[in-house]
């Protein structure tokens, strides 16, 4: 979180300096001005702070790599090359390019947008207990079986319903998602393989256990992508992998992105989206 929001501080001074005209006030109202940031070096007169260079390391370890002075040192040679590089690019006018702008306005809402998320699921992450709750219920819900399952993605509710029809009317499955799906599925006539409820999303699992082998779903179901056409083509024996390490990360991760999605539907609510 801290590293986000130095970022964040980072890319709102690149953006806001110079933005405003300066605000006469009288002598008795001037705070003193804040501290300068310390610089690690000068290139050709202008400073490269030394938290630029801290944030790449701190990124390197992250990925894994260790604080050795081979790391701090080509971090600072990218940091001279990339300034020598910014600079020759102000000089030839870029920076006043109108899609270089959009893109810094974009990875600054980006960086907003990651920063909240964050800070969000620190309040909001679900508990061990939540996770236990979640791996009974899978079990409880076909948890003792797998299923081979074929798939059609729309882009809409009615497309889904277009080939709903085509499917109640007697056209195989299979033919119907290699003419109609927009997944990589399509070569396979939709075939994604064999799933358990631990692997497929959550508002599929309900679905995907309520079918028999040969059924498919009678209404589209909205996913991730839009919407969802399912159906079994085999059932079989499944056994619940114990509640390990590895499982207790999957369910962590989907009750995560769960609570993430749940409270991106509430703020759209309330959203006023428009021309």
């Amino acid at each position: 979180m801290k590293k986000y929001l130095i970022l964040l501080l980072l890319a709102f001074a690149a953006t806001t300096a110079g933005a405003a005209g300066p605000t006469k006030k009288p002598a008795a109202e001037k705070t003193p001005a804040a501290p300068a940031e310390k610089a690690l070096l000068h290139v050709n007169g202008v400073a490269i702070p030394e938290i630029d260079a801290k944030i790449a390391i701190s990124d390197r370890q992250n990925a894994g790599q260790q604080n050795t002075p081979a790391l701090q040192n080509l971090v600072r040679n990218q940091l001279i090359a990339r300034e020598l590089f910014a600079q020759q690019a102000r000089k030839a006018g870029l920076d006043k390019n109108a899609v270089l702008l959009a893109r810094q306005r974009m990875a600054h809402e980006e960086l907003l947008a990651r920063a909240y998320q964050e800070e969000f699921l620190s309040r909001n992450k679900p508990d061990d207990a939540a996770v236990r709750k979640e791996y009974e219920a899978l079990k409880a819900r076909g948890g003792d079986k797998e299923y081979r399952i074929r798939h059609i993605l729309t882009a809409s509710e009615e497309d889904a319903k277009v080939l709903l029809v085509r499917l109640k009317t007697g056209e195989r499955f299979a033919e119907v998602a290699a003419q109609s799906t927009e997944e990589a599925s399509r070569g396979n006539g939709g075939d994604i393989g064999w799933q358990t409820p631990l692997s497929l999303q959550p508002q599929f699992v309900d679905v995907v256990t309520a079918l028999a082998k040969g059924q498919f779903t009678q209404q589209p179901v909205k996913g991730p992508g839009g919407w969802h056409l399912i159906q079994v083509d085999d059932i079989r024996p499944f056994t619940m992998p114990a509640f390990d390490d590895k499982v207790q990360g999957q369910l962590r991760a989907a009750l995560t992105r769960r609570v993430l999605d749940a409270h991106l539907a509430e703020l759209a609510k309330t959203a006023k989206v428009g021309p």
